[in-house]
């Protein structure tokens, strides 16, 4: 086995490597044979530095191979018998797993140009330890609530059916309570809504607390649930998002670990199985409230030469699906007579709150907004305009899924103002029709976010999340994405955190697009090891995408703060964003009057959805050119 075991290695040692420019091996071979055998990474630096010498020099590499072979073999040895002897001691307690020689006979070979062949019994260590720190099944990571009989009232319905109006109804009724949504947006409107009804209520989200003194509920982002605190009923808002790969473990956690006796789980009907799934793993009861829409929704064509000044009117919701063709839009509105409020999602949301209330007080007559307006936002919309058909997710620009055109198209006709709710289109007219029909298919999977505990075992963050993604999973389970979470700590390599802290700073929420905000997290995570105090964000106000990024700097810095327990002004932070949020809003009336897509050459203007920079005429007029210079 042993000699099997040396020859592989000679192998790899002589298979080509691509290094990574980034790494260093200071080090001499010497150094690494004077190594103790308690070095992990001895053996994959051996290997890599003979590969490295070979690389330079083939002789040189024959010679220090023969050489230092006896001296190199004997350490090969000892470090291998370590190794399997602690795998050994594993062994005896579960029969059922593979025996070395099963382990190494099993390895592929690009695999161990990778890695050391220790690694590879490392792995096998950490999986063996990780299923010992693992429960069965997920529910068993929150006890205390397995303690509890709960029932959960699952109100299943479409877009504007009055779910979350009836949950909110019997939440007012109880002595304490807690509200869990998606957006700050939606955390903020409910404490409105019972603070209205006379009901002490705080907020908690990511980037804002209000605490209110003697409060008795609490309206919160889904992230923010305290699982150790008891509530008489507990309402969970927009449940289908447990199939959402990013946030979806958070939404699995409320539902498997909220204490609470009663509780409400407002939900699209595709969601509906697999919620009644989780609530049965749970030992729980459940019963199932159906709602439909009162005020029916229809889809009408538009004219053939549909015109923004002659056929959009009051009520109206424009919707597209990037900020430049919000903010187009609606400067074509303005020029042509037609106020309108925008909402997209970069927007900060007291700037989104001060365009709502533009448009509920009558200021504005339109809404132009992106697929922002679909979750939450109850606004007195009559009918909705799909003006664009495809949308860029991130990765790559595709059609519309059937179930975004039904949560968009369900906010026209609010019930109790309209008889009726439109859908018309401007583009792809039949796809937004038939989704209006489209029966979505019940979600198959949830998601689960990664365990802390596990940080516990004996080895780096990196490992531990990598290993506890591969590990496969019962039932409808998968795992969160982590890939956002492995490029932070990628950014941390360099600095000497505990893999606790490690975790704690990389799941501290932030665009990560965006490069300036990555630079101050990374500057956050410097001041924070020097012990000093977080410095304040430099507020830009040269344009509106600056000033956005500016707010969420100060989202950055608040969340940070309050993650990592750290002294920090909130009252400048209010005050500022509040200061900030009103400039913005100032911004955008500013940029109404004047963002007209124009002609790059001759400054005239064009429509919002122009193809090209340049108007036809000047078109025409570069080609007739191109064509003389080319005769000539």
């Amino acid at each position: 086995m042993v000699n099997k075991f040396l020859n592989v290695f000679w192998n790899i040692c002589e298979k080509p490597v691509k290094f990574n420019s980034r790494t260093r091996y200071d080090l001499e071979l010497d150094s690494y044979l004077n190594l103790a055998d308690t070095n992990e990474c001895a053996i994959e630096h051996l290997s890599v530095n003979l590969r490295r010498i070979r690389m330079e020099s083939v002789g040189l590499y024959e010679e220090v191979k023969e050489k230092n072979k006896e001296q190199i073999e004997v350490f090969l040895k000892k470090e291998f018998a370590r190794k399997c002897k602690i795998y050994e001691k594993k062994r005896l307690k579960n029969k059922d797993l593979p025996t070395i020689a099963d382990i190494f006979s099993k390895v592929d070979l690009s695999l161990l140009l990778q890695l050391s062949i220790f690694e590879i019994v490392d792995k096998y260590l950490l999986a063996l330890e990780m299923k010992e720190q693992e429960p069965l099944s997920p529910i068993d990571y929150y006890p205390e609530a397995r303690k509890l009989h709960r029932h959960f009232i699952i109100h299943v319905g479409g877009t504007n059916t009055g779910k979350t109006y009836h949950s909110i109804k019997r939440l007012k009724e109880v002595y304490s309570g807690v509200y869990l949504g998606p957006l700050r947006l939606l955390a903020f409107e409910i404490q409105e809504n019972l603070t209205a009804a006379g009901i002490k209520c705080s907020m908690v989200t990511g980037e804002e607390r209000k605490i209110v003194v003697g409060a008795s509920h609490i309206s919160s982002t889904v992230e923010m649930l305290n699982l150790k605190e008891y509530y008489d009923v507990a309402v969970i808002d927009e449940c289908q998002m447990i199939s959402d790969k990013w946030r979806g473990g958070h939404w699995v956690k409320a539902i498997l670990g909220v204490l609470s006796e009663e509780v409400h789980l407002c939900t699209a009907p595709e969601a509906l199985d697999l919620l009644k799934s989780l609530i049965e793993l749970c030992g729980d009861s459940y019963e199932v409230i159906e709602h439909k829409r009162t005020v029916p929704l229809v889809f009408k064509g538009l004219s053939k030469n549909f015109d923004l000044k002659r056929d959009v009117c009051k009520g109206d919701a424009l919707v597209v699906f990037s900020r430049k063709s919000v903010l187009r839009i609606a400067a074509e509105l303005e020029k042509v007579g037609r106020k309108a409020s925008v909402i997209y999602g970069a927007l900060p949301y007291d700037t989104r709150k001060l365009q709502m209330e533009r448009f509920l007080t009558g200021e504005t007559e339109v809404v132009v907004a992106t697929d922002a307006i679909g979750m939450g936002l109850n606004l007195p919309i009559k009918r909705i305009i799909f003006m664009e058909g495809d949308k860029f997710d991130g990765e790559s620009r595709r059609r519309l899924e059937p179930e975004e055109i039904k949560q968009i198209a369900g906010r026209a006709g609010r019930m109790g103002m309209y008889d009726i709710g439109i859908v018309s289109s401007f583009e792809c007219k039949e796809l937004i029709k038939e989704s209006l029909d489209f029966e979505i298919p019940q979600i198959k999977q949830c998601y689960l976010n990664f365990p802390e505990k596990l940080l516990d075992l004996n080895a780096d963050i990196e490992s531990i999340l990598r290993r506890w993604y591969a590990q496969n999973t019962n039932s409808f389970f998968y795992k969160q994405e982590i890939s956002e979470l492995l490029t932070s700590l990628e950014y941390l390599s360099k600095l000497d955190m505990s893999k606790y802290e490690k975790y704690q700073v990389c799941t501290i929420a932030f665009d990560e697009d965006i490069q300036d905000l990555r630079n101050l997290w990374y500057q956050y995570c410097i001041q924070y090891l020097k012990g000093e105090p977080l410095d304040k964000p430099v507020i830009e106000d040269k344009d509106l995408f600056r000033m956005e990024i500016s707010y969420k700097a100060l989202d950055l810095y608040y969340g940070f703060s309050q993650k990592m327990h750290l002294p920090f002004d909130e009252d400048w932070v209010y005050y500022t964003k509040l200061d900030l949020s009103y400039r913005i809003n100032q911004e955008i009336l500013r940029t109404l009057r004047t963002n007209h897509k124009k002609c790059r050459r001759c400054g005239k203007n064009l429509p919002w959805n122009f193809s090209f920079n340049i108007c036809e005429e000047c078109f025409d007029t570069l080609n007739m050119k191109r064509k003389k210079f080319y005769k000539d």
